[in-house]
């Protein structure tokens, strides 16, 4: 694990850069949870629905809803795959998201499908990760999202 601020990263998860989804992969399974900055970003979740066991989700497509004090929408897949399992801590505690985004804020677990040529359009390892999330943070006190430091 590393920060850039306050942002806690880890080098070892794969990051979507178009929805600031992380994934813990182990075998062909992923882990799924949103990233600091994202959640920073919506404010307190306060509603989360997610996709039901045994749904098969193509990368790009909704696999839940969200709604947050500063947001509402969709989640979309960051990986194709079947909807393995869903955590049901953040369907009764959406706010988990925001105070354990790494452990108990996770949302949802993939069979995935199709991640070999898919995780090209994912990103790890601490060089790039670093790279990414500062230009991210950049462009987020660009849009007003975030105060400057």
């Amino acid at each position: 694990m590393f920060k850039i601020r306050h942002y806690e990263l880890h080098p070892e998860l794969f990051y979507d850069p178009d929805t600031h989804l992380w994934l813990r992969v182990e075998g062909n399974r992923a882990r799924v949870g949103l990233d600091p900055l994202e959640q920073e970003t919506r404010g307190a979740f306060v509603v989360i629905q997610l996709a039901k066991p045994g749904q098969k989700l193509s990368r790009g497509e909704a696999m839940g809803t969200v709604e947050a004090e500063k947001y509402v929408g969709s989640l979309q897949a960051p990986v194709s795959g079947r909807v393995a399992a869903v955590n049901p801590a953040v369907l009764t505690n959406p706010r988990l998201v925001n105070s354990d985004p790494y452990g108990e804020g996770w949302l949802l677990e993939l069979e995935m499908s199709n991640f070999q040529s898919e995780r090209a359009h994912l990103l790890t390892g601490e060089e790039t990760l670093r790279d990414w999330y500062q230009a991210e943070i950049r462009k987020y006190e660009d849009w007003g999202w975030l105060a400057e430091s």
